[in-house]
């Protein structure tokens, strides 16, 4: 075993884990269980939770049958990935990569959004969308002045 195995043996990888959060997070708004998206990869549901966690990495092949699984492209993966300067090749890879806003959720990906979106459309009628949203901006600039 080389030194940087040792070093990170039974350490999660930061790219691993952001691969893995992104699958989660696109599972959830998708609305899908971690036991429906095992069943269509043909994987139990625990490897679905390794995944996401991290704990065990995804192989590209892997990936691919999750991305069509999940009705995205691969590279949706990869996006808001920023690679970090590197001091040598002694260094471990161990935090080499990392998303550009760590703590910052892309409301866009959210379960809430995707269920607010759900029910407005829902709405046939353009006048009542329209005054729908005209009641939602009244009721966030009432809260903001207050």
């Amino acid at each position: 075993m080389t030194n940087t195995a040792q070093k990170t043996k039974g350490r999660v990888d930061s790219l691993d884990k952001f691969i893995g959060q992104r699958v989660r997070k696109l599972r959830v708004v998708k609305g899908l269980s971690q036991e429906k998206l095992a069943e269509q990869l043909g994987i139990t549901f625990q490897q679905v939770q390794k995944y996401e966690q991290g704990t065990n990495r995804i192989s590209v092949s892997r990936l691919i049958y999750i991305s069509k699984a999940l009705g995205t492209p691969i590279d949706y993966f990869f996006k808001n990935l920023q690679s970090k300067p590197s001091n040598g090749l002694a260094e471990s890879e161990q935090d080499t990569f990392k998303p550009e806003t760590e703590n910052a959720e892309n409301i866009f990906e959210s379960r809430e959004t995707v269920e607010l979106l759900k029910v407005y459309y829902s709405l046939e009628d353009k006048a009542s969308r329209k005054d729908l949203m005209k009641i939602i901006r009244m009721f966030v600039q009432n809260s903001t002045d207050s």
